[in-house]
């Protein structure tokens, strides 16, 4: 499968200390390329995240995120995902950005 990655991706990959970590950040990176069909980027020095929606807060606050991603961990590796949740199109118009959720997927072998 060609999977779509920057070389920053790629990079910080091979950075990790663990041989664990990067071995499950291949597969996720095989995984997540398969089901959106995206190139992974590198956001905020540590997340790898595909696609990317713009937010505005009615506080004024704004900037992009992506869509949905995962971050290796020390301790685990966390799936991000932005639900996207139907919006009228006065939603929309006003900027109204999806809720997010952050999943960590633990060892099950630490937690036993």
């Amino acid at each position: 499968m060609n999977t779509q990655v920057t070389r920053e991706v790629r990079d910080w990959i091979d950075g990790l200390e663990s041989e664990r970590r990067k071995a499950e950040s291949e597969r996720l990176l095989e995984i997540f390329a398969r089901a959106t069909g995206l190139e992974a980027k590198l956001w905020s020095g540590s997340m790898i995240g595909y696609g990317k929606y713009h937010y505005r807060y009615e506080s004024g606050h704004e900037g992009d995120w992506f869509l949905t991603g995962f971050a290796p961990r020390k301790r685990a590796v966390d799936l991000h995902h932005a639900r996207v949740r139907a919006l009228r199109r006065s939603d929309a118009a006003a900027g109204q950005a999806p809720d997010r959720q952050v999943l960590p997927v633990f060892d099950q072998a630490r937690q036993c």
